[in-house]
């Protein structure tokens, strides 16, 4: 799973860093918090980017896999 997972965390990553960037300087629950901004941010995208890539490698995966399988199995 965390080999299918990196593909779509190195095309997405700086993507996420940029938007949990813009959401946690938006968001006043840091100063709430006992983490420093830096740890806090870099949770965030870690959480945020691992769930959006796992949907991103589900939609496009296993289409993919179904159309090989449809391929091997008309040879």
């Amino acid at each position: 799973m965390a080999g299918d997972l990196s593909y779509p965390v190195y095309i997405f990553h700086i993507v996420f860093m940029g938007l949990t960037a813009k959401i946690i300087d938006m968001t006043p629950i840091i100063s709430f918090t006992a983490l420093p901004k830096f740890t806090f941010t870099f949770v965030v995208h870690v959480v945020v980017s691992t769930m959006i890539d796992y949907v991103a490698l589900k939609l496009i995966r296993d289409p993919i896999d179904s159309i090989r399988a449809k391929v091997r199995n008309t040879n």
